[in-house]
């Protein structure tokens, strides 16, 4: 083998090893984590008003519920870590989860009362793809 020969092959694979390594750096940076809000969430404790049923979907989506039936829905965004942002029609509320356990966080719903929510499934309940209107 000739040393232009050699030199073309070492630089090959040069060029592969580090085209290999930026498409890992690039793949690992640009896959998003599903946020730990994803899933379905019930009132701990059912107070006189009844239970109330949260549900969020990695499509950014969430549906509220109390007593069953479906009263608002919308989006929520990231705030910061552990914060979101729920956002309707009818409302632009703060969701904060736990820093312990990402699987509660106290809901202040539109009358006034707090519900502690606790995550009952990672997969969200409801039907999410047919939003409420007002």
């Amino acid at each position: 083998m000739s040393k232009k020969t050699k030199w073309f092959m070492i630089g090959l694979v040069v060029i592969n090893i580090v085209l290999l390594f930026s498409t890992f750096y690039s793949f690992e940076k640009n896959t998003e984590k599903p946020s730990p809000l994803l899933g379905t969430y019930q009132s701990k404790d059912t107070n006189p008003k009844g239970m109330v049923m949260l549900s969020f979907s990695d499509d950014k989506a969430f549906e509220e519920y109390s007593n069953s039936k479906l009263i608002d829905s919308g989006t929520f965004i990231k705030e910061k870590k552990n914060v979101y942002i729920l956002q309707s029609d009818l409302k632009n509320e703060m969701v904060v989860l736990f820093k312990e356990k990402n699987d509660q966080f106290y809901f202040y719903s539109d009358d006034k009362q707090v519900y502690l929510l606790e995550k009952i499934s990672d997969t969200p309940t409801g039907n999410l793809n047919n939003h409420y209107s007002p």
